[in-house]
This record gives structure tokens, sequence and C-alpha cells, in this order.
């Protein structure tokens, strides 16, 4: 199992994915694509805000089995978007170890707040969230939208990756 940045090698696996399991629009899938190729999606990543955007694919013997990105709109929070595995690799600790990665990474920024955004039917994400540390917040119909604050977790995470190898920050292995 390793967690790798996006890359065009795995970019349709992940559209494939996010099909499956959100059904996104065509324009949403785009935030992949930005995440890959910043500069030809310049317009569009001003146009939605984003200070920042990147997508990480986790990767079981070469095939894409979970995703999750980190986006900003200001230098104090990350979200957290397209967090997801696939279903024939769930509850084998997959979740965790990308929720884990994405907590890491984004802990690494100094952000202060990690935020997500879920539905009435993903229970088992949710859960996941809580476990972590995630706090409701706020609840829009269908939607739900959670907080992960740093300063109130601050020991929790720090050593996250203390006995995985984190190789040129670029990579993640664990076997």
């Amino acid at each position: 199992m390793k967690i790798v940045p996006l890359n065009e090698r795995y970019l349709n696996e992940a559209e494939k994915l996010i099909e499956k399991i959100f059904q996104p629009t065509e324009e949403e899938k785009l935030t992949l694509r930005s995440s890959i190729y910043p500069e030809k999606y310049k317009d569009y990543l001003q146009k939605h805000g984003f200070i920042e955007l990147k997508y990480f694919v986790l990767v079981e013997n070469d095939k894409v089995i979970g995703l999750t990105g980190l986006y900003a709109y200001n230098e104090k929070s990350y979200w957290l978007g397209w967090f997801c595995v696939d279903e024939k690799y769930r509850n084998k600790g997959f979740g965790k170890k990308l929720l884990d990665f994405a907590i890491y990474k984004a802990q690494t920024k100094k952000f202060l707040y990690l935020y997500t955004e879920d539905c009435d039917e993903f229970k088992k994400a949710r859960k996941l969230y809580e476990k972590f540390g995630f706090e409701l917040y706020k609840r829009e119909g269908k939607f739900l939208y959670y907080k992960f604050d740093f300063l109130k977790h601050k020991d929790k995470f720090v050593n996250v990756f203390s006995n995985t190898e984190l190789c040129n920050n670029k990579t993640y292995k664990n076997n």
C-alpha cells in the first residue's frame, strides 16, 4: 500500500472511483485534473477561489483503491475533498490510513482547521471522522459539515507517521 500525489498515471482510475461513489458533475471532476495541471486549469481554480489544491491516491498492487484531496481557500484552513475508499477495500483499515495521511499533510502546513462535508448516506465515513476528532458544526438538509481543530488535537497527530516511512515527502508506504 502506498499513498502518492495524484498524477497522470492514476487520473482515469481516480475519476472512475469518484464517479462510482459520488456521481460528480463534469465540472466537479475538474478538481482532480486541476490538481495535476494547475496552469492549464488556472481559470477554474480562480473561479472557485482555490489557493491550493492537492489530491492523493491510495494504491494497492498498482490499483487506485482510495482518494483524498486537500484544498484551501485561505491560510487558516484546509478542506478534505473526495475522501473515499473503493467498496471492495473497506473495513480493512485503508480509510483510517488515508485519513491519517490527510490530517498529517494538513498539519504540516500549519493550518488551524480541517473541514469536510458529508451526507446522510455515508454513515461509515462520518463515524471515522468522529473517531478522529472531527466535530459536527452545521447541518443543511442531508449535508453535514465537520471541523477538525488542530489546536484541540495538537498532541494526537504530531507523530502519526513515526512507525512508517515517508519517502521524500511524496510517497507514504506502509507494508
